[in-house]
């Protein structure tokens, strides 16, 4: 049976039984993107794609969340490494980065995914290698990198905190024995309640290579400098 033919009948099932996207939905089909990949090892990114982006783009966010990390890990196995030395994420996968909660950074080549769990992953396209960062106590709604990779900000609504992170040699240099990745500020903020509606104009915006905004659900504007 082909992928495509695979997820077209789980997609039928599910809605036969009146049912919308949900948790169960979304480890169902993206367990079955797992075990295809299991079986046929890595193939062209086009065919993942093409069979999850519709499901990716009429998501809740509060579902998506919940497996964004396992979306963008399926994603970056299936793309050839080499794309990304002439496309950035945003060419190759462009509903992946309109989401606040992922961001790329072309400089390092370095993906940075937020969590339903606080954590912040950040792949390392170029090794092969995925760390997570404990960066809040609540979800996190939006990620940053600095266009020069040595900057992270992340936020969580819920808990009303960015965090600001820094190091000498790009982010992922805290996989390194020194571990150079720290900690060098938190702002506290006034906590939030996500509304399903209003959750995408939570995210970040550079405005110059030291000054970066926060567009918060509520419609209010925080810039820091870093």
């Amino acid at each position: 049976m082909s992928l495509s033919l695979f997820l077209s009948l789980s997609l039928s099932l599910t809605h036969t039984h009146y049912l919308s996207f949900s948790r169960s939905l979304a480890f169902f089909l993206f367990l079955s993107l797992y075990l295809y990949l299991s079986l046929h090892m890595r193939i062209n990114y086009t065919v993942v794609y093409s069979q999850v982006q519709n499901v990716i783009e009429k998501a809740k966010q509060r579902d998506l969340s919940a497996i964004l990390v396992k979306i963008v890990e399926i994603i970056l196995f299936c793309i050839d490494t080499e794309q990304f030395k002439t496309r950035s994420l945003s060419d190759l996968v462009p509903s992946l980065t309109r989401n606040p909660m992922i961001d790329y950074c072309g400089t390092t080549q370095q993906v940075a995914v937020g969590s339903a769990e606080g954590l912040v992953h950040i792949f390392d396209i170029k090794a092969g290698k995925c760390t997570p960062l404990h960066a809040h106590n609540g979800p996190t709604s939006a990620v940053t990198m600095a266009p020069n990779g040595r900057t992270l900000l992340t936020y969580s609504e819920r808990e009303g905190k960015v965090t600001i992170w820094q190091s000498s040699s790009g982010i992922l240099s805290l996989m390194s024995s020194s571990g150079t990745l720290r900690l060098v500020r938190t702002i506290d903020l006034q906590p939030q309640v996500s509304l399903e509606t209003n959750h995408k104009l939570t995210h970040f915006k550079w405005e110059g290579t030291r000054s970066v905004s926060l567009y918060q659900m509520n419609g209010t504007k925080k810039t820091f400098t870093v």
